[in-house]
């Protein structure tokens, strides 16, 4: 665990840097915001009596042919926790059943309970229990790889020591503004998906994913990362439904926010065996990450020109420690839009979350002068002064164990361009309009100046110009249409020749 939070700690600065979909809001209370905080306006739960409870410990379970709730609470029961339940008596927690425990470690990037996590994680872990921490979900506050290192840094990793879960994020309704932070269902699950890739990447696990059906539908559109990544169902009901989209069954269920110690109930839905398989990453829900081997080798000592002791008859041991990593398919972390101006070299650089590192490619009919560096994912490239408006990019990263692909939109910008007439006919008491379409990126002021015959009006707008109506005399007359952004002004001029 200390190892994995130092890797977490040198990956943050640079992920902190990493922009990110939606736009951070005013954190006012994030040691308020627990496990399912945000959906206590839910019905009234399921609640597990104590008597309930003390009739799991003698082996027989009367429970597993109930017709209500608790024909679902067969397996492990459990409980999380946070700031709010303060300093917790574990033995009163165990004598009433619960045999693991989730314990908030931290909210966005910017929040670590110091006041209770360490007593409530080791606590725990002291008694007996399986333990794992959780993390609060900010995805406007920054980017999901940036949160997981925080995570991660702050008591979020995993140990394979058959006592620790991996690491939870807590995906839930926004408790500082809109229900999804802005995000769109796209933006959510690319988010999600950036989170898991650096969580895996760090401790070899994926994380388990808390949420309901309501939030995750709503907000992530289903996603297919809901096949990566274990379920945790909040659920206050009668039985673990209904089942986010994607999701065939949840692993864990928290069946309610009231249990007979008054914390969050929840219940693996396995076998307590599969529950220590499942924290030790032995078992089928989720491979384990990092596999470290080690292979000892006995030499005799005749074959050998080490000098043993006087009289010895041993043999010299050389040890051999491999580790491999699991590959982890790549995820994009940055944002689909950029921008270029005309006739001016620029560039840009995508990133995607991947063990082993990501190659990056253009795929399609990219510009033919943008060129893109497979190593670092920098693409870089000067459009030529005539190129304006946007134009949609496809980048791929791939490594052994798969490829994503991320649309960009690259943006021009340019100095106005006017279109239209130089020379314009008209007729006396002819009634028409003509408009000069104006092309800018950044939009620019349109402007039209000159003396109209009578019987003629104008405007301008970001644009276009326009002129129409039906003059009242023959004469020659001199426009002049302005456009002007930060990047230039455009003159463009207009005879407009009236005629009987």
């Amino acid at each position: 665990l200390a190892g994995e939070a130092a890797v977490a700690r040198a990956h943050l600065a640079t992920l902190l840097a990493q922009p990110h979909a939606g736009r951070p809001e005013a954190l006012t209370h994030p040691g308020a915001d627990s496990l399912g905080s945000t959906w206590k306006h839910q019905p009234a739960p399921a609640v597990l009596t104590a008597s309930d409870r003390a009739s799991r410990l003698g082996g027989s379970n009367p429970l597993r042919a109930s017709t209500d709730s608790s024909s679902y609470l067969s397996g492990p029961l459990g409980t999380d926790v946070s700031d709010h339940q303060g300093n917790v008596n574990w033995q009163n927690v165990v004598a009433a059943g619960d045999t693991f425990v989730w314990v908030k470690a931290t909210e966005g990037t910017y929040y670590t309970d110091t006041s209770y996590f360490a007593e409530q994680y080791n606590g725990s872990y002291d008694a007996g229990m399986i333990r794992g921490a959780y993390h609060f979900a900010i995805p406007n506050n920054s980017s999901g790889a940036a949160q997981a290192a925080f995570f991660v840094a702050n008591g979020g990793g995993w140990s394979p020591d058959s006592h620790t879960l991996p690491g939870m994020l807590d995906m839930e309704s926004n408790p500082y503004g809109r229900m999804c932070y802005g995000l769109t269902p796209s933006q959510m699950a690319a988010w999600v998906g950036s989170f898991d890739a650096e969580y895996r990447a760090l401790t070899g696990r994926y994380p388990v994913l808390y949420t309901n059906a309501s939030f995750w539908d709503t907000c992530a559109g289903g996603s297919s990362l809901d096949s990566v990544d274990p379920l945790d169902l909040a659920a206050w009901a009668s039985s673990p439904s209904p089942v986010p989209s994607g999701w065939a069954a949840p692993t864990f269920w928290q069946y309610t926010n009231s249990n007979s110690l008054g914390y969050d109930g929840d219940t693996f839905l396995g076998s307590f065996a599969g529950l220590q398989a499942f924290a030790a990453g032995s078992g089928s829900l989720d491979p384990p990450g990092p596999v470290t081997s080690t292979t000892t080798t006995t030499t005799p000592s005749s074959t050998t020109s080490t000098t043993l002791p006087a009289g010895g008859s041993g043999a010299t041991t050389t040890t051999t420690t491999t580790t491999t990593t699991p590959s982890v398919p790549p995820t994009f972390t940055t944002q689909d839009a950029a921008s270029f101006v005309a006739g001016r070299g620029g560039s840009f650089t995508v990133h995607a979350s991947a063990t082993p590192s990501a190659t990056y490619s253009l795929s399609g009919s990219p510009p033919s002068w943008l060129t893109l560096d497979p190593a670092t994912g920098v693409i870089s490239g000067t459009p030529p002064g005539s190129d304006h408006g946007p134009v949609t990019v496809s980048v791929v990263a791939a490594n052994q164990a798969g490829e994503a692909v991320q649309n960009v939109v690259v943006d021009v910008e340019h100095s106005p361009l006017v279109a239209g007439w130089y020379t314009l006919g008209w007729a006396v008491g002819q009634r028409k309009a003509v408009a000069w379409p104006v092309a800018a990126t950044p939009a620019a002021e349109v402007g039209l100046t000159g003396t109209l015959p009578r019987g003629m009006t104008s405007h301008a707008v970001a644009g276009r110009a326009v002129i129409w109506g039906g003059p009242w005399g023959a004469g020659t007359y001199q426009l002049s249409i302005t456009a002007t952004n930060s990047l230039g002004t455009t003159t463009h001029r207009v005879t407009l020749v009236v005629r009987r």
